[in-house]
């Protein structure tokens, strides 16, 4: 209801499905999203309070649930670095067989292919040249 505090359970992040919501001055829409921190175990942050500026509808995440899709919630806080896996610098394009085409946009097209020799399939990035 419009003017009602929005009650907050730790350990729950909460997502805007319709409405406006605001903290403080910051006026918070569909798609927007709090109480993020205490998913990540920082309860020493001290959250404004929330209020409903039109009826508002929210969505709730538990962490439970986050943990039961991606596991440990310290891996959000620490992206591990990709892996690139690169063609061996001796593989001529002779050795190297389309196998499906994986999308294509403006500035290419990018291919499943795999090396003949070693059996090993990449995905690999053809750009037109222009002169």
């Amino acid at each position: 209801e419009e003017g009602q505090v929005v009650p907050r359970d730790e350990g729950a992040l909460y997502l805007l499905r319709f409405g406006e919501l605001a903290r403080g001055e910051k006026k918070m829409v569909k798609g927007d999203y709090f109480n993020e921190h205490t998913l990540l175990g920082d309860r020493a942050v001290i959250q404004a309070s929330i209020r409903a500026t039109k009826f508002t509808t929210c969505g709730i995440v538990t962490a439970e649930l986050i943990k039961s899709i991606i596991g440990d919630l310290e891996k959000l806080d620490n992206p591990e670095k990709s892996v690139i896996s690169h063609l061996e610098e001796n593989t001529s394009r002779h050795s190297i067989e389309k196998r499906e085409l994986l999308g294509s946009g403006t500035f290419g097209k990018v291919w499943l292919v795999e090396n003949t020799e070693t059996k090993v399939m990449y995905a690999l990035k053809i750009q037109p040249k222009r002169q």
